[in-house]
């Protein structure tokens, strides 16, 4: 804080107006460097004034500051710690890379193996179903048994009576099914006993025996 010239005078001459003359030395050396600190701070009050109005030392002033930011990109560059960190973010994110490479491997190899396990079921329950189905065609009583009289081309549906040629005799299974109940659920048996075809066929087409 600036403190005026006069107003340190006026201190110093009260003070000695009331002191002897021991104190009166000791005043004058207090007046001498009141005034040395008072002059000095008037300096630089004054210099400070020049610089904000840029008449003084305000080249110096940019070169400071267009030199911070060099000397801290320098030292910045120059911290040993920054390479280390460098190197620890580059093995973390390979790291992340490998484990993300790791964890999709396992789920192409986990689809792969419920597709071979669906695949194995599939094929199981198909060779249950043939079977159970041979075991039905093979274990149903014969109703009765008719001779065919005519054969159609046209009758090639996947349910139909197949393989079979005029004069052939067929077991009926079941009576009277399909639409309009105009078919027989019939099975063709060859001369061994074994079921060769099982299947609807027109009741027109047949003649009991």
């Amino acid at each position: 804080q600036y403190i005026p010239q006069s107003h340190i005078l006026v201190h110093c001459t009260n003070t000695l107006r009331s002191t002897n003359s021991t104190t009166i030395a000791t005043a004058q050396i207090m007046f001498s460097r009141a005034s040395h600190i008072a002059g000095r701070q008037l300096r630089m009050t004054r210099r400070s004034c020049r610089i904000a109005s840029g008449q003084e030392g305000y080249p110096c002033a940019q070169r400071c500051t267009t030199r911070m930011p060099q000397r801290s990109l320098t030292s910045a560059s120059s911290d040993p710690a920054s390479p280390r960190r460098g190197n620890l973010l580059i093995g973390l994110g390979w790291t992340l890379l490998g484990l993300v490479a790791i964890d999709q491997a396992l789920q192409y190899q986990q689809e792969q193996e419920r597709a071979e396990r669906s695949r194995i079921l599939d094929a199981m329950q198909q060779e249950a179903d043939d079977f159970n189905k041979t075991e039905w065609e093979m274990d149903v009583p014969t109703r009765f048994v008719c001779k065919v009289k005519l054969i159609d081309a046209s009758l090639d549906g996947v349910k139909m009576l197949r393989g079979i040629r005029v004069g052939d005799e067929v077991e009926v299974m079941e009576e009277s099914v399909g639409p309009r109940e105009a078919y027989h659920l019939c099975r063709s048996v060859d001369k061994d006993g074994n079921v060769r075809s099982v299947g609807w066929y027109p009741v027109e087409f047949l003649d009991r025996l």
